[in-house]
């Protein structure tokens, strides 16, 4: 047996300072705290000077700007597309701010967003501490129990502080030892990063809305957002100070209390903040006893103790922040990318690794979330006359594609429900899914086979412009065929036409299979694969942003590759590809490309590569060096878990440990990880 609460105590982040990049936090999947050194957000002004703001966000945490006093929201139907020919007919996309157009444009960008749920700091004699009066800071963040523990002193005084969350709730709490003072601020909602705009004055409200011996619920009103706070805790005092500002301290002599928050008005019942710890401590010891494990103990090279580190620290960061009822935005519940929205061609980087790893369930949780938006995606599909179901790229809650240049035109997230479900079939092997999903599975499909056209002369199906490909460096409309596209749309329908068959729907499979059987293939050129028919000059023009062309096998089986050609295109990206114009998420497809040709080495080498958008900060976070917008990238964190699966647990019919290498200085255990289905 692995021992991993050894393990997690290792590599449990510890801070002997403040760390501006390495805010530590707790949460559930459904919330998310990030605090400072104190164990509170007392210094969020200066974290947010260093584009690393300090959040609470919650799954249900949505906010939009009203248009104004007559307007509440604009839809798509008040927003000027923009038409394309489209193999001979016209369609139409949210794509250019059009002239007179543009504030509608800019609206649906931006709304609904994810808003701040609170701020909470730490008051010294009534006044916030500045960041120099700190001194003997020792923060860690225990992995095997998910709290925050914070020991420093401010002039003087020592302060000992506990932050941790509830299980089954969204509820935040808080111990400290000894007489301290609180300020909680309710701030109004922001796309921007930070989510909230405290400088900007604002009509909402706050109010408290009941109010026990053991609890205060304040009701938050902001324009149609309604969200609720309930402060629980023994003899504690609130005192208003400003509008939306309260001073909270404790009469007894050490303080404890939570916060529990909901879009819906809770109960007045209390419960302890003892409860809380508890169930936090339960939770995690729960979580790292159940889900898979890997254990480099006794490794010998000198990057084994670095990639452990990613490892743990991916795993706790990935569900604290990305596995909840949603899917998650590329900076989970840390803070806004985006405004907030979530953008579902990264859905599979955040969350495949799951059924793999023993955590389907966990999987499911956003999964559910197509199916409660089947109408969307139906009505996006029937906007340019498609059947099915077309999945939008960038979405909040509410499933409507957000208006961009680039988003509308990306169709690479299409087959990600289908390889999700698939990989979470192949674990379970519950029945009840192949039912639950059908409607979601078949109508996936039907877009895709609706959306490839059929070229009579070289009698195949191909996928055609406007197309904005995962490497997104074209434009749309020369787009032919891209190479990622064309194998991953292949490889979703051939789990479409398993799960169809699974269900006895012959019918609908044989029509299936016969399209698939006729998709085009992807382009060489001089032993390489191009990134979509039309570039030629794919090497050297365009070698910046993915080198989708990769994921052609790795991520996916292929039965048409030539590995030879993949082979020596792999080369050619590591030898010569602008790294650091890739994202996080690269490395992990550089790696699985190089496991499926049987080179350890290089899949090693790719993993864990020192450049730009590879590095993993002190709390785990794959920030995204020079990307102001984004201080954690949670699709680099899931797609190296993702990669270290195909690496040590392999597919059908690969060796053991088919990317680690041979050396004789890595030694590897892993324990609940399962190899690759395909």
């Amino acid at each position: 047996m692995i021992q991993r609460k050894k393990i997690l105590q290792a590599y449990s982040p510890k801070l002997t300072a403040v760390d501006f990049k390495s805010p530590l936090n707790v949460g559930n999947g459904q919330i998310a705290f990030y605090c400072d050194v104190t164990g509170f957000q007392t210094f969020n002004e200066t974290y947010t000077q260093h584009h690393v703001p300090l959040c609470c966000m919650a799954q249900w945490g949505w906010h939009a700007t009203p248009v104004s006093s007559e307007i509440d929201s604009y839809t798509l139907a008040d927003l000027v597309m923009t038409t394309f020919d489209f193999n001979g007919r016209k369609v139409a996309y949210p794509v250019e701010p059009k002239m007179g157009n543009e504030v509608v444009y800019n609206w649906l960008r931006q709304n609904p967003h994810r808003m701040n749920l609170i701020q909470v700091a730490l008051l010294v004699g009534g006044v916030k501490p500045e960041i120099s009066e700190l001194s003997d800071v020792e923060q860690t963040l225990h992995l095997a129990t998910g709290v925050v523990e914070s020991r420093y002193k401010i002039a003087g005084k020592s302060y000992h502080v506990e932050t941790f969350s509830d299980d089954k709730t969204d509820t935040i709490g808080f111990k400290s030892a000894g007489k301290t003072e609180i300020e909680l601020v309710f701030p109004y909602p922001s796309p921007e990063i930070s989510g909230m705009d405290l400088a900007t004055s604002h009509d909402y409200t706050t109010e408290i809305f009941a109010k026990t011996t053991h609890a205060t619920i304040f009701k938050c009103q902001l324009d149609a957002t309604t969200y609720y706070v309930k402060v629980l805790g023994d003899e504690l005092r609130l005192t208003q100070t400003q509008r939306h500002t309260w001073h909270l301290a404790s009469d007894k002599a050490d303080l404890a209390f939570s916060l529990s928050f909901s879009d819906v008005e809770p109960s007045v019942l209390a419960f302890e903040t003892a409860d809380i710890y508890a169930n936090s401590l339960e939770k995690w010891s729960d979580f790292w006893q159940t889900v898979g494990f890997i254990d480099f103990t006794g490794s010998t090279n000198n990057q084994a103790s670095e990639l452990q580190r990613r490892i743990v620290l991916s795993q706790y960061q990935l569900a604290v922040n990305c596995t909840g009822d949603l899917p998650p935005q590329e900076t989970g519940l840390m803070c806004n990318s985006w405004y907030g929205k979530f953008h579902l061609e990264m859905h599979l980087w955040h969350a495949a690794y799951l059924p793999l790893w023993h955590k389907s369930d966990l999987l499911e949780k956003s999964l559910t979330w197509y199916i409660d938006h089947l109408a969307q995606a139906r009505e996006n599909a029937a906007f340019n006359g498609y059947k099915g179901l077309r999945w939008p790229k960038m979405v909040s809650e509410t499933a409507l594609e957000s208006p961009s240049l680039i988003n509308p035109l990306i169709i690479w997230q299409q087959p990600h429900i289908l390889y999700m479900l698939e990989l979470s079939y192949s674990q379970t092997k519950n029945q009840e899914l192949l039912d639950k999903y059908w409607e979601v599975v078949a109508g996936t499909a039907d877009f895709m086979i609706d959306f490839f056209q059929w070229h009579e002369e070289k009698g195949q199906y191909e996928l055609l412009g406007p197309i904005v490909p995962s490497q997104e460096e074209f434009e749309p409309t020369t787009v032919v065929n891209p190479t990622f596209e064309l194998e991953y749309w292949r490889f979703g329908l051939s789990l479409a036409i398993d799960w169809a068959k699974r269900l006895n729907q012959t019918e609908i499979a044989g029509k299936w299979q016969t399209v698939y059987q006729k998709i085009a293939k992807p382009s060489l050129k001089e032993n390489l694969y191009l990134a979509h028919e039309n570039c030629p000059t794919t090497f050297p023009d365009f070698m910046t942003d993915h080198p989708a062309m990769l994921g052609i096998y790795g991520l996916i089986p292929n039965d048409r590759v030539n590995e030879n050609a993949f082979n020596q295109t792999l080369d050619k990206v590591l030898a010569d590809w602008h790294f650091d114009s890739m994202w996080g998420w690269d490395f992990g497809v550089n790696a699985m490309a190089a496991t499926r040709l049987g080179q350890p080495e290089r899949a090693m080498a790719a993993i864990l590569q020192d450049t730009t958008k590879n590095h993993y900060v002190a709390n785990g976070h794959n920030y995204q060096e020079k990307r102001t917008d984004l201080p954690a990238y949670l699709p680099g964190n899931g797609s190296l878990l993702l990669a270290i699966t195909l690496m040590v647990a392999g597919y059908p019919t690969s060796e053991k440990l088919p990317g680690i290498p041979k050396d004789g200085t890595w030694q590897v255990a892993f324990e609940n990880i399962s190899p690759f289905p395909y």
